[in-house]
């Protein structure tokens, strides 16, 4: 099983290699790369597409006929693709920063630990 490190070079090559890290014309004309605040609101964009799915499908796994996988795993998958390359992209080191991130959250005292917390 790759790392998130792992992840991120195999997302990054796959991207470079299908093109997508070509430069674009904006809507201005003006040939550019995408910039990390565009690459951060596609992340968003796969939660808010696992969100739809959730709606329209529950927890189901579809399969279309060209093979793709929809439904709320296939985009939590792409929002772990695209948050890896985007470490990549930066040198973030992703695996150490969930290990940080884990540690630090085990000592949260803002957020009972049961009978209540965040909700929706």
């Amino acid at each position: 099983m790759p790392t998130l490190n792992e992840i991120g070079i195999l997302a990054h090559k796959g991207a470079e290699e299908a093109g997508w890290h070509n430069p674009h014309l904006d809507e201005n004309g003006v040939l550019r790369q995408a910039s990390t605040p565009e690459r951060i609101a596609l992340i968003m964009s796969e939660g808010a597409e696992a969100l739809e799915a959730f709606r329209k499908m529950g927890l189901a796994i579809d399969v279309r006929p060209d093979g793709k996988e929809t439904g709320v795993e296939s985009e939590l998958a792409d929002i772990i693709i695209r948050t890896c390359e985007l470490a990549q992209i930066h040198g973030f080191n992703l695996d150490q920063a969930v290990t940080r991130k884990m540690i630090y959250n085990r000592t949260r005292r803002d957020v009972p630990n049961k009978d209540g917390g965040k909700v929706i």
